[in-house]
């Protein structure tokens, strides 16, 4: 059995949005803490392998993060949006590419 906060600290590494915490402290921004230390997210990675040094085959991620992994990447610039990315706070401002195809994630227009 897992602790609340350790099931939450388990969606951020997955880069998955989880419920609201489940705990009284405040939200923690986990996803950006992960990049930070280095770690790519389940969301923004796009290979997997079935074993350690086994070959890469293309993945995609159920929820796609990667215009926020390339906001907090070591040397992107704080504020700054990477190309090709739009920013939002909702979804219906990710409807450039047509209805559905993109949702409002971690403050970015992200793909399916």
């Amino acid at each position: 059995m897992v602790s609340p906060p350790g099931a939450d600290l388990a969606d951020h590494v997955r880069g998955a949005p989880g419920p609201p915490p489940r705990h009284a402290r405040p939200p923690h921004p986990g996803l950006g803490d992960v990049v930070n230390v280095g770690l790519i997210p389940d969301c923004a990675m796009h290979v997997s392998r079935t074993a350690d040094g086994g070959p890469l085959s293309l993945y995609t991620p159920a929820a796609t993060c990667d215009c926020f992994f390339a906001s907090k990447i070591p040397g992107a610039v704080a504020g700054a949006t990477p190309a090709g990315c739009t920013t939002c706070t909702t979804d219906a401002e990710c409807t450039a590419s047509g209805p559905g195809t993109a949702t409002c994630q971690h403050g970015f227009c992200e793909g399916h």
